[in-house]
Formats: structure tokens, C-alpha cells, sequence
């Protein structure tokens, strides 16, 4: 009774607290709802929250902060603690202008109009829409009821680039959240996975994108008169792009095992960053000034730079996701083989009565 008296008589005096007390809103990305979880402390006076009793808080749900634990607020609610996850809230416009923002710069981002753009279903479309046009101006051409060449090799690489530089862009400021929309933790296995495979149909036709736009800039031509192959060059920015930061790193680790630090350690590692990163695009530029000149073959160049980091944050995700789903389905089937050699294969009654299990 003293506990329950105890824990009313603070919710009550946290609900009288000051104004510059943080005040803090329910928000989470693509989701109607959050979960809380009961929350008290332990014997270390350390606040723990029991996961087993999840409550549901609606989104716009305000609430003043107690405390913090680790990467979680506790708050008042009807007389109980409760912890909440950061990433899931927002900081309440109502807090005064004295009091400080406690969220970090990328939480705070999430709110912006940048963090709306990806956390509802608008970049989604947005990449479908641009997609989507892109195609049908193609089919329109193939089938000659769009003339104007010019237009359509503007059309193609504006909506690959579109799309690359969406990826890009929600990548580096809000990091695979981006993909909320076909997570396996909010939808489960069915939900997430009827989303990955129009994903996994969106990332080839991005990638085939490529070829189609080479169809039209050389006109179904391989090569010129005089040998030169007519394709764009991606390939060595591909494979610097790629090898770039694995290099780094083990060059990183390297130069630790050799105790080799500081100054020396951190120009070698920017070398070797550098010198992996350019070689690629080096040789890529090389190749589209052959066949564009100068200026249009370094835009190619970046061009496909941009092409390929977008195609490849869209690949990792789909990796990670499948993966997550696949480890989903071993789980299961993991259970069901245990479940099969634990569970008696015959049951039978004894000439004494009593009933045997035969495993």
C-alpha cells in the first residue's frame, strides 16, 4: 500500500511539475501508435521496464519526463511508470523556448519536412511515380508515339538520377529507417514479406534502367566504325566504390596490429581511401570522354556514381530483409524439427494398465 501511495504522490507532483520540465510527444514513424513499457526501480536504483506488459500509447500522446535510462524516458501515467524509446517521440512544441531539445540531431531531423518525406509512404510513391513515367515514356518511343529523341534521353537518367539521389539522401540523414514500409518487426513475416517483392521488382527495373537509357543514347549500336566500343562506363567506379572502404579499414586494422597511429596512420588510411575510391572513377571518366568529350563525359561520370551508391543502399536493404525473413523461416522450421524429435511418436496402454510413450 505504502508503493502504491508512494508512486501516486509522485505522478501527482510530476503533473504539477515547472514548465521547464521536457515535455515530450508520441510520434513514430509510419505507425498509429507506440508501445510503452511498466517501468520501476531496481534495488541499484535503476529504473527497468518489464517488456512482457506492453501498453499502447496513441500518436500526439504527451507526457513529462521523470527520468532517463539509457536510450529510454520514464514517465507518469494514472498513477504508474512507464519507459518509452526515444526514437519514438518528439519534442512537444508546448516546452517553453528556455528549455532545451534533448533529442538528438537526427531524432530532430525526423520532424523536419525532410523526415515527413520519409516517414510517410510520400518517397515511396514519389520513386514509383518517377519510375513509372520513365517506363511508360520508353514503351511510348519504342511503339513511335513519341518522336523527340532529345526528350526522352532526358526523361530516362532524370528519373534514375531522382530516384538514386532519394536513396542517397535518406540514407545519409535517417539512416535503413528509410525502408520502415517493409520492416519485418512492424508487419510480421506475411506483411513484410508482400512488401519485398515489389521492392525487390522496383531494384531490378533501377538497375536494368541503365541498359535501356544505353539503347537509346547509341541507338542500338555496340560499337562505331572505328572499333570503339559504345557503352558506358561503370564497371571500374563500381568496383572502387565498392572496395574503397573495405580497403580502408583493413589497411586501418593493419596499421593498429603494426602499432603504426596519429598522423601517420591517418594520412596512409586517407591515401589508401583516395587512391582505391579514384582509380575507378578515374578510369570511368577516361572512358565516357572518349565517347562524350570532356564536360559531358565527367557528368556521365557522376552520373553513374550516383546510379550506383543509390542501387547499392537499395541492395543492402534488400539483403538485410530477405535475410531477416529467411532467418524467420529457419527459425520456425528449426522448431517444428525440435518439437518432432522431443514429441513421442506412439502412445500405447501396457498389459499392467498404464500408458507408454514411445519416442
Amino acid at each position: 500500500m505504502r508503493k502504491e501511495l508512494f508512486t501516486l504522490f509522485v505522478a501527482i507532483f510530476v503533473g504539477m511539475a515547472s514548465l521547464s520540465a521536457q515535455i515530450f510527444e508520441v510520434s513514430k514513424w509510419g505507425s498509429g501508435d507506440v508501445l510503452a513499457f511498466p517501468a520501476q526501480k531496481n534495488s541499484n536504483g535503476e529504473w527497468v521496464h518489464d517488456a512482457t506488459n506492453a501498453v499502447r500509447f496513441d500518436k500526439g500522446f504527451e507526457f513529462q519526463s521523470v527520468d532517463k535510462q539509457g536510450d529510454y524516458y520514464i514517465f507518469a501515467h494514472e498513477g504508474k511508470f512507464y519507459s518509452i524509446y526515444e526514437n519514438n517521440l518528439k519534442f512537444s512544441s508546448k516546452n517553453p523556448d528556455e528549455v532545451e531539445n534533448p533529442l538528438s540531431e537526427k531524432q530532430q531531423k525526423r520532424f523536419t519536412l525532410g523526415g515527413w518525406f520519409y516517414s510517410s509512404m510520400a518517397a515511396v510513391y514519389t520513386m514509383l511515380i518517377v519510375m513509372g513515367f520513365g517506363v511508360i515514356i520508353s514503351f511510348l518511343y519504342f511503339k513511335n508515339y513519341i518522336n523527340n529523341k532529345g526528350f526522352v534521353l532526358k526523361v530516362i537518367p532524370a528519373a534514375i538520377l531522382i530516384n538514386s539521389l532519394i536513396l542517397i539522401y535518406g540514407q545519409l540523414n535517417f539512416g535503413s529507417d528509410i525502408f520502415w514500409w517493409c520492416d519485418y518487426d512492424r508487419y510480421g513475416f506475411f506483411g513484410s514479406l508482400l512488401r519485398v517483392i515489389p521492392f525487390m521488382i522496383v531494384l531490378f527495373v533501377q538497375i536494368i534502367s541503365i541498359k535501356v537509357y544505353e539503347i537509346f543514347l547509341f541507338d542500338g549500336q555496340t560499337e562505331r566504325e572505328d572499333g570503339t566500343e559504345l557503352k558506358l562506363s561503370i564497371k571500374p567506379a563500381a568496383l572502387s566504390l565498392a572496395l574503397c572502404l573495405p580497403a580502408t579499414i583493413a589497411v586501418a586494422i593493419l596499421l593498429s596490429f603494426l602499432n603504426i597511429r596519429g598522423f601517420l596512420m591517418d594520412t596512409i588510411t586517407l591515401v589508401v581511401f583516395f587512391g582505391s575510391l579514384g582509380w575507378g572513377m578515374l578510369k570511368t571518366y577516361r572512358k565516357n570522354v572518349q565517347l562524350f568529350g570532356a564536360l559531358n563525359g565527367l557528368m556521365m561520370t557522376i552520373f553513374s556514381a550516383v546510379y550506383i551508391i543509390g542501387c547499392v543502399i537499395a541492395a543492402i536493404a534488400l539483403v538485410v530483409l530477405i535475410f531477416r525473413i529467411i532467418f524467420q523461416i529457419l527459425a520456425v522450421l528449426g522448431t517444428l524439427l525440435v518439437l518432432a524429435m522431443v514429441a513421442p511418436k506412439r502412445r500405447f496402454r501396457g498389459s499392467d494398465g498404464r500408458i507408454y510413450e514411445e519416442y
